[in-house]
């Protein structure tokens, strides 16, 4: 950063130095004062209003900013006194005489002539450069912008995002008692001002054509390689452009667009091979597989919903659903009734076909990759259906327990569902044909979460548990949280939709990664959540998820707490938050690909009684961008899915409501849903 900012600094001050030393008229006038008011200026006061008006957060561009506005103006003094001094050597008259252009006595006499000096300044300025930022430091503005870490109950430390001098040196000072540390980062920033401004010396005695020996070999072959190219390229070139005054516009244009094609190239090529931007897919390309979207548990929709939905259509099953829908690639919708019904219906709500299952359903259905439906039942058992609604086969068990979030299904077919009971869950993997793969017993008690599969399929996320995928054997991972009870039972694995693994740990998102040692850190979200208004009586986030530029959604949703979402970037900073109007048992039903959230429940109304709403909100908005109020009299959601402009919600008293955009919705006008 410091060599970026001394080169323009150099560049900013040697230009208007030239100019300044040169001109005699107005210019002159012009860039004298410009000097000078740079001059009068601290550096500081400009660097810190500077970055403070561009944020910290985003990095070292607010610092290289900041930091170039002013402090070119020392470099511009000296540059300027040392071209009025050149300019009125008998060399330069002689020039003028023999017909050379301000432009040619400048870079052949003057420029040559200051070089020494300017690699002197330019050794300084990155000496100077590393004071004000160590200063900038010392005073709370850090590179990369800060963050804040809970050091004890309710007292937490600001700190840099990023390691930095100013910042070891501010928390150094924090502690007088012990002074070393205060000692050595002051000793290490001296040392290296120090090492700067010594080399700055010795480039101006080094370069000095005065101590230059013409004899030695560098100096040789300097002169003889000026020479080829005077006569080779610079005669040549300056010659074809005087020919023709057009061809210096056109081989700039040229450049430009040859530049502007590079770098165009590699931004699509970074976007096509950046691991960090590529989002897990659903497996077969079904649209919505599962519960929570995809078997890694994303919630993320690789689409957009609807913008301004209306009320497309209502199918109404008496007997209510067991869970969520599920949605296949050719937007088939597939339902389960309580009623021990399997229903598909077409993206106009009509029904496509129905069918009995062998028990009665309990929680959301799943698809798999070649478009096979899979049911849990009330009886822990797991039922297979063919895209014609037949039954493939039905797997049954003796083991205790709800499978209250439905199945999952890898990529290899393989289907994952877990029973949950207080006695102990009981995780069960099958092979497409509906034989028994593993059982096993994670160790968890009601677990109460979906299943996640790891993004390269190798384990499965339970909660805070991990399993091998290839015979269900319990992998010893030690988490940070199992120090702490209490962040140990609330704590999550989850996976982001960029293909990271997550760590939910209270109000703090962990990205970490396994190694032969177990838990690796890799960085941490940490965020002032109590300054945000989060106390301990709101309780602990519900879920969290990351999107594939990796922003991090935490959901929090309580009866005493409310409902909100914040969005933080993966350093912690707050990219935006917003409180829908709901109470506990809220849904999130998704976020889609351009950052949109799309929340699902009930408020309580003094005079009308609960109040079922669905609303769309973007990462930095506060206020929704539409609502949608179900009929009075609904109370709360059972389940949802979503699917490119459309948003389909099922709620207790068995309705299936499609919300989407009319102008995308074409019904099939002999048929009534």
């Amino acid at each position: 950063m410091v060599i970026v900012v001394a080169m323009v600094r150099l560049f900013i001050g040697t230009l208007i130095g030239l100019g300044a030393g040169w001109s005699n008229g107005r210019v002159g006038r012009i860039l004298d004062g410009l000097i000078s008011a740079a001059l009068s200026v601290p550096i500081f006061i400009v660097a810190l209003a500077a970055i403070a008006m561009l944020g910290a957060e985003i990095g070292l561009l607010a610092f290289i900013i900041g930091l170039s506005i002013n402090g070119w103006g020392e470099t511009a003094r000296f540059v300027r006194e040392q071209t009025k001094l050149i300019k009125g050597q008998l060399y330069i008259e002689s020039a003028h005489a023999l017909g050379a252009s301000s432009t040619q006595m400048l870079t052949r006499h003057v420029l040559r002539q200051i070089m020494p000096m300017v690699w002197m300044l330019f050794a300084f300025e990155i000496s100077g450069t590393l004071m004000v930022t160590a200063g900038l430091g010392f005073l709370g503005y850090f590179i990369g912008g800060d963050i804040w870490i809970e050091v004890a109950d309710f007292v937490s430390r600001r700190t840099s995002g990023s390691p930095e001098l100013g910042q070891m040196l501010a928390t150094s000072w924090a502690n007088l008692l012990q002074p070393w540390p205060l000692v050595l980062t002051g000793s290490v920033i001296f040392i290296t001002v120090l090492g700067f401004n010594l080399l700055g010396d010795g480039l101006r005695q080094r370069l000095n054509p005065e101590y230059i020996n013409r004899n030695s070999s560098f100096a040789l072959f300097s002169s003889r390689f000026s020479f080829w190219f005077e006569q080779s390229v610079s005669y040549p070139v300056s010659g074809w452009f005087k020919v023709n005054r057009l061809r210096p516009v056109l081989v700039i244009t040229a450049v430009v667009a040859l530049m502007g094609s590079i770098y165009l190239y590699q931004i699509k090529v970074a976007s096509r091979f950046n691991s960090s931007r590529a989002t897990l897919t659903v497996p077969g390309g079904q649209i919505s597989a599962s519960e929570r979207i995809d078997p890694f548990g994303t919630l993320f929709m690789n689409s957009t919903g609807p913008i301004d939905p209306t009320e497309l259509w209502i199918i109404n099953h008496p007997a209510g659903f067991s869970g969520s829908p599920v949605i296949s690639t050719d937007g088939t919708i597939y339902s389960a009734g309580l009623d021990s019904i399997l229903i598909a219906l077409n993206p106009d709500g009509t029904p496509r076909w129905k069918t009995s299952l062998p028990e009665i359903p309990l929680g959301p259905l799943a698809l798999g990759p070649q478009g096979i439906i899979y049911v849990t039942d009330t009886k822990g058992g797991l039922s297979s259906f063919s895209q014609d609604g037949n039954l493939l086969w039905t797997y049954t068990t003796q083991v205790f327990g709800k499978p209250n979030h439905g199945p999952i299904v890898a990529s290899n077919g393989t289907i994952y569902y877990l029973l949950e009971d207080f006695r102990g869950d009981s995780l069960f993997a099958l092979l497409p044909n509906g034989q028994l793969l593993w059982s096993a017993q994670p160790g968890t008690r009601s677990a109460d979460t979906g299943l996640r599969l790891s993004p390269d399929g190798q384990q499965i996320f339970i909660k805070n548990v991990v399993i091998n995928t290839t015979d269900g054997s319990l992998v010893d991972l030690t988490l940070p949280t199992q120090e702490d009870p209490l962040l140990a039972n609330k704590a999550q694995l989850f996976v982001g939709a960029d293909g990271k693994t997550y760590l939910l740990a209270g109000h703090i998102v962990m990205q970490w990664t396994q190694t032969s040692q177990g838990f690796n850190l890799v960085q941490s979200a940490k965020w002032n959540y109590r300054a945000a208004g989060i106390s301990q009586t709101s309780g602990y986030p519900v879920d969290a998820g990351a999107t594939p530029k990796g922003d991090i959604w935490l959901f929090y949703s309580g009866f005493y707490g409310g409902t909100a979402v914040y969005w933080l970037d993966p350093t912690g900073k707050i990219l935006g938050n917003f409180s829908p109007p709901y109470n506990e048992n809220t849904r999130l039903i998704t976020v889609d690909g351009v950052d949109i959230a799309y929340i699902c429940g009930s408020a309580n109304n003094s005079d009308q009684g609960p109040i079922t709403t669905c609303e769309a909100y973007r990462q930095n908005g506060s206020e929704p961008i539409w609502t949608y109020a179900f009929p009075e009299g609904t109370n709360g959601v059972t389940g949802g899915a979503m699917a490119q402009g459309r948003l389909y919600v099922m709620t207790p008293d068995g309705n299936l409501t499609a919300l989407g955009e009319l102008r995308n919705f074409t019904p099939d006008p002999t048929s009534a849903p």
